[in-house]
């Protein structure tokens, strides 16, 4: 049996040094990348509407209604938001029907055979403005309110119209439903 040995001397050890050393180098440097693209989207915190019990429906109780224009107890939206940034309000009708001649006006529904009567229901802010409706189908568009950058509170006064000669039968129960939709830029 005949043993191999393998004597290296300095001169061998420079040369397999050289040798060895181009090819560590080249395979760090010939790494191979991937672009990895990363995107997000920056999206506000939302601002809450509520009612001033903290809830989120209500049920407003107008009483009676009588001839002539009654201005009713008022009810408020709280507003609260996260960040310093304009918000409003929108007023969209659910139940009752925009008034053709103004955007400011629904028609009160009767509760018993869902038809429109003779009784308008107008809202006001609380610098006695009228808010003006839009329709929950988008097709009418209303007039933002109570803008703010903060957390607030609006008042909101219900205010209805009977005209005279209306022709509606007393006891008739009227019903109408709104929605109030913020709007966060």
């Amino acid at each position: 049996m005949s043993k191999v040995v393998m004597k290296i001397n300095y001169y061998n050890l420079l040369s397999l040094f050289f040798t060895v050393m181009p090819l560590c180098s080249s395979a760090a440097t010939s790494s191979a990348t991937k672009l990895i693209p990363i995107t997000a989207t920056f999206v506000a915190p939302p601002c809450n509407v509520s009612f001033s019990d903290g809830s989120n429906t209500q049920e407003v109780n107008l009483g009676d209604i009588t001839l002539g224009e009654k201005i009713h107890a008022p009810f408020s939206l709280k507003i609260e938001c996260k960040y310093s940034r304009g918000s409003s309000i929108n007023a969209g009708v659910v139940t009752g029907s925009l008034s053709v001649d103004d955007k400011r006006l629904i028609q009160m529904q009767d509760e018993m055979t869902g038809n429109v009567t003779p009784v308008y229901l107008s809202l006001k802010d609380s610098q006695s403005s009228a808010i003006e409706f839009n329709t929950i189908s988008g097709a009418d568009t209303g007039k933002p309110f109570c803008p703010g950058d903060s957390t607030r509170t609006c008042i909101i006064t219900p205010v209805t119209t009977v005209r005279s000669g209306a022709g509606i039968v007393a006891g008739t129960k009227l019903t109408a439903a709104i929605i109030f939709t913020i709007n966060n830029p």
